[in-house]
Order: structure tokens, then C-alpha cells, then sequence
């Protein structure tokens, strides 16, 4: 599912095929994250991403 905000943003629910993109993105900010969030502390590997989005698709019950 996902929902058109404008033509240049899209919110789509969190699945495995996001994990690379998503820690690039932390990795990249990590320094900044850090100042406000625990998570980039915990987050090495792409694999500690795919960890994370597994562990919240199923505590929302969703699969991929």
C-alpha cells in the first residue's frame, strides 16, 4: 500500500526489499540520527536492517 503526499513524496509501509536503501540513508546520517535516536548506535550491516524490518512486520502482522 501506498499513499501519493505530492508528486515528489510517497509513504509506503517499511518491507525487506527497502533494507539496502534504508541503511544507506542511516549510515549516511548516522552522525545527525545519533543526536535524537538510539537505533543508528545498533544499526552496522544491511543485515541489522532487514533484522529491524522483519522484527516490526512481524509485531504488525504483516509478512512479505
Amino acid at each position: 500500500m501506498e499513499i501519493d503526499l505530492a508528486k515528489k513524496c510517497v509513504v509506503e509501509r517499511l518491507e525487506l526489499h527497502h533494507a539496502n536503501e534504508l541503511f544507506q540513508l542511516i549510515d549516511k546520517s548516522r552522525e545527525s540520527l545519533s543526536a535524537w535516536l538510539t537505533f543508528p548506535t545498533y544499526t552496522h550491516s544491511v543485515s541489522d536492517t532487514i533484522t529491524f524490518i522483519e522484527k516490526s512486520l512481524k509485531r504488525s502482522g504483516s509478512r512479505t
